[in-house]
């Protein structure tokens, strides 16, 4: 009880003056910033490190390959004859041109392009072996005026060598796939493949009532009216609208064309389907659209019957060499992480006519 008393008749320690806690306070902070400055500093540099390591892999890409215009990588699938039967493999959305920005993973190897038709032909030209070509697609279709460039190499190819080209229809053949399909001798469609979709669409984006809501104003001076055609900014006026369907009527005229010089479809059957309807490769076959149904070895054993080369050697060309292949390896993972408006080749025919599948 007597030292509970002296205990608390002993003087207590003074404590801290208040420009100590806040000091102490601020370094807390100061420490918390710094050790959050030093985690977003390590980050940025990871980053940079990825970006470099990219940039570095497809300026080697360009060095080994982007000047070789002509230059083909071959692979022995099967066969031993002296005579080859190429197999060209392509995948991908029909664009004009590779998209060229920092952030674009694609490869020209992962599109389809005149560029990448061209120099995969004009490879074949080169090899005196060659008897036939399969051409395997697998796309959904993309630019209008892409799709018309690789359907006339297609038929040039043809008509200069003489030289048959199988079309083997993949898992997705659909609107310009289609299209370049018609430039074949043959048209061979798996039971399941995806094909048709013949029609013409253009689309975009409209962030007017969006802009709208947050007060964000488009300032546009024109020469014309029609100037800032299909703005995401503003509703889309009907004589906009008018010129649209104009263009998109010419491009789809022009498809129909295509159609009736390559294939012998009842008139009747093509008014009802080239509505822009997917079609199977059954239907598609039933309605004389495609030749046969197979798949591609189908195709391959086609081709070797139609030259009267039953043992020819199957050989895929390709256009892609190590560099690139390590480039689509790379890069790939790392740029699946970004945030899709970095991605999204598509984008590079919103507001214009066409002939993609309207699933995609």
């Amino acid at each position: 009880m007597s030292d509970d008393i002296a205990k608390t008749l002993l003087p207590q320690p003074p404590k801290p003056p208040y420009e100590s806690r806040r000091r102490n306070f601020f370094s807390s902070v100061v420490s918390v910033i710094k050790g959050i400055a030093s985690m977003f500093s390590s980050v940025v540099k990871i980053l940079f490190a990825i970006v470099g390591i990219l940039f570095l892999v497809s300026f080697i890409s360009e060095l080994s390959i982007g000047d070789q215009e002509t230059t083909t990588y071959q692979e022995v699938l099967y066969g031993y004859g002296p005579e080859t039967i190429a197999v060209i493999d392509l995948n991908g959305m029909i664009l004009d041109a590779v998209p060229q920005g920092p952030f674009d993973y694609v490869t020209e190897s992962q599109l389809i392009t005149p560029r990448r038709v061209l120099k995969l032909f004009e490879g074949i030209k080169a090899d005196p072996n060659v008897k036939a070509v399969v051409l395997r697609i697998n796309s959904p279709g993309g630019s209008v005026t892409a799709s018309d460039e690789i359907y006339q190499t297609i038929k040039r190819f043809r008509e200069e060598t003489q030289i048959p080209v199988i079309i083997s229809q993949g898992e997705i053949a659909a609107s310009g796939g289609y299209y370049i399909s018609l430039a074949g001798d043959t048209i061979v469609s798996d039971t399941t493949t995806l094909t048709g979709s013949i029609g013409v669409i253009a689309s975009m984006l409209n962030f007017q009532e969006l802009a709208n809501e947050y007060g964000v104003k488009e300032i546009a001076v024109t020469s014309g009216d029609n100037k800032n055609f299909f703005s995401p900014f503003q509703e889309m006026s009907e004589e906009e609208r008018s010129i649209m369907q104009r263009l998109i009527d010419e491009a789809y005229v022009q498809f129909l064309s295509r159609i009736r010089e390559s294939r012998n479809v009842n008139e009747l059957v093509l008014t009802e389907l080239a509505d822009g309807r997917p079609l199977t490769g059954k239907q598609a076959y039933e309605a004389q659209l495609v030749d046969e149904l197979g798949n591609l070895y189908d195709s391959v054993e086609l081709a070797r019957r139609e030259t009267g080369y039953p043992d020819a050697q199957v050989v895929e060309y390709t256009d892609q060499g190590i560099f690139e292949s390590l480039f689509g390896v790379v890069s790939k993972p790392l740029m699946n992480k970004l945030p899709l408006t970095f991605l999204d080749p598509y984008a590079m025919l919103r507001g214009k006519p066409a002939y993609l599948y309207g699933g995609m």
